[in-house]
């Protein structure tokens, strides 16, 4: 594996923790505000520094930092919400990754914690971004498909946790995740069977609804079979 490609791992694992992990929903509501702009970009530059462990490459943290400002800047100027902005606003933050360690030329020494334990750091971050991108984005992107589906009525006399849906729709794609990583594919088949059944009994007489949960589940699936089958692929690198 090239020091480009450690280095791009490394920064696209400290990106989704910046976005997905340290951000909270309320600070991402917030970014109108320098200060809460200014913080987020820092965190992104930190996190950047530390990951990488290139100690000496001052560039890596600030071209990060400044850059990831600029984009959410831009995204949060825009005031519009949607599966269409998030996607353009996460290729834009991969896209300067990938031009950053391309420009960067670094030797291989210069990666600290990759120079000390080898490939099995980028292994470990590769199944990190992965279970990060199964969990958090692609619930991201399944709420934004579905959301035209939602009706006024279909929250009334609904009694269960307010993120109820968000937390089994996690649970669901990590599960895939984790079958598919482990070589067990087949196990998948029950998870589907059982939330099945659970729901039944709920959905059984509101045909909108279930056909609301119904293709939130598949898409959910879809985007946690994607997300494994590219963190497979990444890890054969």
């Amino acid at each position: 594996m090239s020091t480009s490609l450690h280095l791009i791992i490394a920064l696209v694992a400290a990106h989704l923790l910046a976005d997905f992990v340290f951000q909270s929903k309320r600070m991402a509501e917030r970014k109108r505000n320098p200060l809460v702009l200014l913080a987020h970009a820092g965190v992104a530059g930190a996190l950047a520094y530390l990951l990488t462990g290139a100690w000496r490459v001052w560039e890596i943290p600030v071209v990060i930092a400044v850059t990831h400002g600029l984009i959410d800047f831009i995204k949060v100027r825009l005031n519009r919400k949607g599966l269409l902005l998030f996607t353009i606003d996460q290729i834009a933050h991969v896209a300067v990754i990938v031009v950053l360690a391309r420009w960067l030329q670094l030797a291989p020494f210069v990666l600290h914690w990759v120079a000390r334990f080898g490939d099995r750091v980028s292994s470990m971050l590769i199944v990190m971004s992965g279970a990060i991108t199964v969990t958090v984005v692609s619930g991201v992107v399944v709420e934004n498909f579905v959301k035209s589906l939602q009706t006024p009525e279909s929250g009334v006399g609904n009694s269960g946790f307010p993120t109820g849906g968000a937390r089994i729709g996690q649970l669901e794609r990590i599960l895939v995740f984790i079958l598919f990583l482990i070589g067990q594919p087949g196990a998948i088949g029950f998870l589907v069977a059982a939330k099945s059944i659970l729901r039944f009994g709920e959905l059984k007489e509101d045909r909108r609804e279930a056909e609301y949960v119904i293709i939130g589940t598949m898409w959910s699936l879809v985007c946690a079979l994607l997300v494994t089958l590219a963190t497979r692929w990444a890890l054969r690198l």
